[in-house]
């Protein structure tokens, strides 16, 4: 059966149009394990983010007789089994705005209940959207962003596919099996997980164009990173927070080191302050006892150069 990356290459070789383009961007982004089958699901995705940007009628019109095109003729030289009709007409259903969290919860609700039945979910709004915590039976915990749009499909209002769909294992570590995407206000990104480093793209949603393509880890040196930790904020208690409570014990760890002035203290020291104020910044803005931890730290590594000053005036005398 033909592979993602299959229909990937076919798009890429038609040099046509910019919808060429974008058909082909969203695709990379929505499906960044480009090995597996391609499949009606892989499709309706792309569809739906399509969706996301609220297309008028004309663009619409276009992208669905485009699509179908590139489908029907991908199917005369590779096997698939996709109801092509299916995934083209559902980019005519109608794209409404829900302005009420009160209905905005309930609709995202009914969908989730009717998709997650023997799970565990809870609701939480987030500013003009919806975040949604689905828990299993293992303990792995599914987190997604729903914003207020929904289609209109056979009557019923059914929210669009969340861009933002986070997956995390009983130790709340992203999970290497699944596809993670994170919406911000500038930019979408997807990637996956092997051994503790990312592979995936970063997309522009208003020209729908790859900005670039990610790879390796997914640590403080990665803008990502610190974007990733402050939405986590809105479901991981600071106590049970690796990033969080590292972070205290390093600083814990610099003060220790300072008072007893063992060697590369103050060097260990500085890359903690820096590391603090970087998470103070993007992440916990809010946190005194963070701040209380830094400032300690500040007056520590202070008293100690002082100290180092007046022990080396005393011997030079």
């Amino acid at each position: 059966m033909a592979a993602v990356a299959d229909f990937l290459k076919f798009v890429k070789k038609k040099n046509g149009s910019a919808l060429h383009n974008k058909i082909h961007n969203i695709l990379k982004f929505t499906s960044p394990n480009t090995h597996q089958k391609l499949s009606n699901m892989n499709l309706l995705n792309l569809v739906q983010f399509f969706c996301h940007s609220i297309p008028s009628s004309k663009d619409k019109l276009i992208f669905a007789t485009t699509f179908s095109q590139l489908l029907n003729e991908f199917s005369k030289v590779h096997p698939i089994e996709l109801d092509i009709d299916y995934i083209c007409k559902s980019v005519d259903h109608q794209i409404l705005i829900i302005e009420k969290d009160i209905e905005l919860i309930k609709q995202v609700g009914k969908h989730l209940n009717k998709k997650h039945k023997d799970k565990k979910i809870k609701l939480k709004i987030q500013n003009s959207g919806v975040i949604a915590l689905v828990l299993d039976d293992h303990n792995c915990l599914t987190v997604e962003l729903y914003s207020s749009r929904v289609q209109l499909q056979s009557g019923q209002l059914v929210p669009l596919t969340p861009v933002t769909q986070l997956y995390y294992d009983a130790a709340m570590e992203l999970r290497e099996d699944l596809a993670h995407f994170f919406a911000t206000d500038d930019y979408f990104y997807s990637f996956t997980m092997r051994d503790q480093k990312m592979k995936g793209y970063k997309l522009s949603p208003r020209d729908l164009t790859i900005k670039q393509s990610l790879s390796g880890p997914l640590n403080i040196e990665n803008d990502l990173f610190f974007m990733l930790k402050a939405f986590e904020k809105n479901y991981i208690d600071l106590a049970s927070d690796p990033f969080y409570q590292e972070l205290c014990g390093k600083l814990d760890r610099a003060i220790e080191s300072l008072k007893l002035r063992q060697p590369e203290s103050i060097l260990f020291a500085k890359k903690s302050i820096k590391l603090a104020y970087l998470a103070l910044k993007y992440v916990f803005d809010d946190d005194n006892y963070l701040k209380y931890k830094l400032l300690e730290l500040e007056r520590t590594i202070k008293a100690e150069v002082e100290w180092a000053k007046q022990a080396q005036t005393i011997k030079q005398v």
